[in-house]
């Protein structure tokens, strides 16, 4: 369109040239001649001056409508000074061509403007929702660089929003599976996350929390000795406060069903780069477990100390009954041994059954197989599955034990002829259930009642009958010692 040796180009609002058929592509960029920019504000005209090579240069320019840029065509003085006749001649004609020119080439140009530059605000939109924009390929340069670079641009943002979201994705995987509660509050309190390990402890909807206040959420906590928990006691305020060490509490938290779990919250502040408080973070840890075994471990120290007092205030009575049915010291030292052998053994079988019940046949047993052995038939013993209490053991087992040395040193097992017979079952009485305990010897020594009160009597008639609260006959028959326990289970 335009003629050998003329230049065209287009400037924008700033007097940049934009493009042209300029034969130096590095003048694209450049801010044309300063007398031509301001001869631009006339919106069209002829101009003479400098054109960008430094030659004198005479032009014509004119306003294009869609873009308010200028285009411009210019031809140099020399070209105009060819023969002076053709010079006349086509220089009425000079100013209008030109201007038709500019005309033709600002629509033509400012066309392909327009569309490059549409295409150019659509790959925009594409970056701006997400979606990767196509290369352009306009004829204007300037735009397809800068379509290049916004497409390599929205490609990396796009790969770094995907590692983003897949690294959030793996640390909520990696807090759901923690175990322990974790929990999120912003600076004004209020509960920007909790993983599901928290919704799980404290049985509550993590969709229900989110926005409230982390008060209403451990609103029904209680301290170790029961009190309710202040807002300022709670591990959360002291670490939004700035507390230096990380804040923690032991509480008793009641659920929504009306169950209890004891907690532990640890809590710390969360800062940004400049060190401003914007939140805080605190973990839950389940302690319930923790919590019971020190209660059943308190549980366990205080009957241990009941039950080495008592085992403490029986031996002294075994010690004292013994003195008192002694003559000398040998005899003293011998019975004495025996019996606290006797009521070793009946511990150990506690122990084996957790200081809770005993089977009152391992008592008997326990003292009586020694005398079972293979082709002796005195002792015969029978009786039910029957488990008492291991206060009510250990008073059978010295009964038992005190029974057994009296047989073997003047009743029936002290006699080849002699035998025993124990037996022991269940009774009902009055609807409730109670053990029966028989003793019951025959052929040994004629048996008389005893002139004086040994330990064996005190133990049968006093000792045993209160510790069980129970009925306990003892009948001195001549043909042999017979005793009847009966008591609650």
């Amino acid at each position: 369109l335009v003629p050998p040796n003329w230049t065209s180009g287009i400037f924008d609002t700033n007097g940049l040239v934009l493009a042209g058929n300029l034969d130096n592509d590095d003048d694209v960029g450049k801010r044309g001649a300063d007398d031509l920019i301001q001869s631009f504000a006339l919106g069209e005209g002829l101009w003479a001056g400098r054109g960008m090579d430094g030659a004198p240069t005479f032009a014509a320019f004119t306003r294009s409508e869609a873009t308010n840029w200028r285009v411009a065509i210019g031809v140099s003085k020399a070209e105009l000074n060819a023969p002076l006749r053709q010079s006349l001649q086509i220089m009425g004609l000079t100013g209008a061509s030109l201007c038709a020119l500019a005309l033709l080439a600002a629509w033509k140009i400012g066309g392909r403007m327009t569309s490059a530059l549409g295409r150019l605000t659509a790959s925009a939109s594409m970056a701006e929702h997400g979606d990767s924009p196509t290369r352009l390929f306009t004829p204007i340069t300037a735009i397809n660089t800068v379509g290049r670079d916004l497409a390599q641009v929205s490609r990396s943002l796009r790969q770094r929003r995907d590692e983003l979201a897949a690294s959030k994705e793996r640390l909520a995987r990696i807090l759901d599976t923690t175990p322990a509660g974790i929990i999120e509050v912003a600076a004004d309190g209020t509960v920007t996350y909790a993983n599901r390990m928290l919704q799980q402890l404290l049985h509550i909807d993590g969709d229900e929390i989110l926005g409230k206040h982390y008060s209403d959420l451990l609103l029904s906590t209680a301290d170790q000795q029961g009190a309710p928990l202040a807002t300022g006691d709670l591990p959360m305020t002291r670490a939004l406060a700035g507390a230096e060490k990380r804040p923690e509490v032991e509480c008793n938290y009641r659920r929504s069903d009306g169950t209890f779990v004891w907690i532990k919250i640890s809590s710390a502040p969360l800062r940004n780069e400049a060190g401003v408080i914007i939140g805080a973070i605190a973990a839950v840890a389940d302690i319930d477990e923790i919590k019971q075994s020190q209660a059943r471990q308190a549980l366990m120290n205080r009957e241990l100390h009941h039950r080495v007092k008592n085992t403490l205030a029986t031996v002294q009575a075994i010690a004292n009954l013994t003195a008192r049915s002694t003559t000398d010291i040998t005899a003293f030292r011998q019975t004495f041994a025996d019996r606290i052998v006797s009521l070793s053994r009946t511990h150990t079988l506690l122990v084996e059954n957790s200081w809770e019940r005993i089977p009152l046949g391992d008592l008997v047993h326990l003292e009586l197989d020694p005398y079972r052995v293979h082709g002796n038939e005195q002792v015969h013993l029978t009786g039910e599955d029957i488990w008492v209490r291991s206060d009510i053991g250990l008073a059978l087992g010295m009964a038992v034990h005190e029974l057994t040395t009296n047989a073997f040193k003047y009743g029936a097992l002290s006699s080849l002829s002699g035998q025993l017979h124990v037996s022991w079952r269940i009774e009902r009485d009055l609807g409730a259930q109670k053990f029966v305990l028989e003793w019951a010897e025959s052929g040994g020594p004629v048996v008389a009642a005893p002139t004086r009160s040994g330990f064996g009597s005190q133990l049968l008639k006093n000792i045993l009958a209160r510790q069980l609260k129970g009925e306990v006959d003892v009948s001195y028959a001549p043909a042999g010692l017979r005793v009847r326990v009966k008591a609650d289970m």
